[in-house]
Formats: structure tokens, sequence, C-alpha cells
């Protein structure tokens, strides 16, 4: 059995440092010999955090809040939707 590994972004407003995030992510995961997913949790963004996120289709798992519930149910709910063995945030 393959293991696999996965980030979770929590965001609030993050859109301008966003597509730099999961760029830099998903090309360390590109060379790397497991399975993976990124899980992106939108906050409640009233920035272009989601319209970032859209560009990158079914390559990342968008699981959107209409309101701020924390960073701490942020990740909460970004494990819950992830696949992998392994978790882990990506800004921190």
């Amino acid at each position: 059995m393959q293991a696999s590994v996965s980030f979770v972004i929590p965001v609030l407003n993050e859109a301008h440092v966003l597509a730099q995030s999961v760029a830099t992510i998903r090309a360390f995961l590109a060379g790397q010999p497991w399975e993976s997913c990124v899980v992106v949790v939108d906050n409640g963004s009233t920035d272009d955090s989601l319209s970032v996120i859209a560009r990158y289709g079914d390559r990342v798992r968008l699981v959107r809040q209409a309101v701020n519930i924390g960073q701490g149910q942020g990740y909460n709910l970004g494990i819950e939707a992830t696949t992998g063995d392994v978790g882990t945030d990506a800004l921190a």
C-alpha cells in the first residue's frame, strides 16, 4: 500500500498569497513518490480567494464556509476532507 499525504490550507482573504502557496505545494508534491491532495478551507473570504482556488479545478479540494469559524475549526474541517495518511498544514 502506497502512503499518501494531504496538505490543509485554511484561508481568510489570502488571495494575494494563495496562488503562490498552492503552486509551491503542488510543485513539491509533483516530485514525490506518494499520492497527495491539497485541501483549501475558505473561512468566509470576501476577497478573490475563491477565484484563485477555482483556477485549480479538481486539483485542489475546496471546503467553503460562509462565515469565519476560526483557524482551528478550519483545520479540523480540512482534515475531515483529506484522503491522506499524513496531514500537515501548509501555512504555519
